[in-house]
């Protein structure tokens, strides 16, 4: 049996310092907390670690079959978490917070109400930072359906025979996304 090389111990530590081969040893064990760290490690400077997010992606299969993106979601959802209230040793960092934020709310299966415990938690200006980021997530998340239903019928184009009822789900999931919009500028106005 093929022994892996020692993984991280420490992976604060590893991501500050760049010690990328000892994160992503962690992807034999722990495919998720790898990926996380190699998140961090990219977020303290260390570009190099965007290629082995990329091998996860394509390599394992917890991220290469996580067609549902709730993987994805997962770790976006705890990286905001963490730089919103300062958790696993990393800082309080806003802007952090609010990219992975948008990256959990852009998720196919994120709600609003995935929030709410969190914002218990949270600092007045970390709860202002979150607020912006719902009221911007209807737009969002309409703008991503479109995308798929463009997607979708793209493959239709080229063969590929997408079913009606995917098609028609799409596009009343659309719907609703589209009333939410209307229904937040609606409420932005009053």
């Amino acid at each position: 049996m093929k022994k892996h090389p020692a993984p991280s111990k420490n992976p604060l530590i590893d991501a500050r310092e760049g010690n990328l081969q000892a994160l992503y040893n962690l992807s034999f064990s722990q495919p998720r907390e790898a990926y996380k760290w190699l998140l961090v490690a990219y977020d303290f400077g260390h570009k190099k670690a965007a290629q082995d997010m990329a091998d996860l992606e394509e390599c394992n299969s917890e991220f290469k079959y996580d067609d549902d993106g709730i993987t994805m979601m997962g770790i976006h959802f705890e990286l905001a978490e963490s730089y919103l209230r300062g958790l696993n040793g990393l800082p309080i960092n806003l802007k952090r917070a609010r990219k992975y934020l948008e990256q959990f709310l852009d998720g196919p299966h994120s709600t609003l109400a995935d929030l709410d415990p969190l914002l218990k938690h949270l600092n007045a200006d970390a709860k202002m930072m979150v607020e912006k980021c719902v009221l911007d997530h209807p737009f969002r998340a309409l703008k991503r359906r479109v995308d798929r239903i463009q997607h979708l019928a793209k493959l239709n184009r080229e063969g590929a025979q997408v079913p009606v009822i995917i098609l028609e789900n799409e596009i009343e999931r659309m719907r609703e996304e589209l009333a939410a919009v209307v229904e937040a500028a609606i409420t932005s106005r009053s």
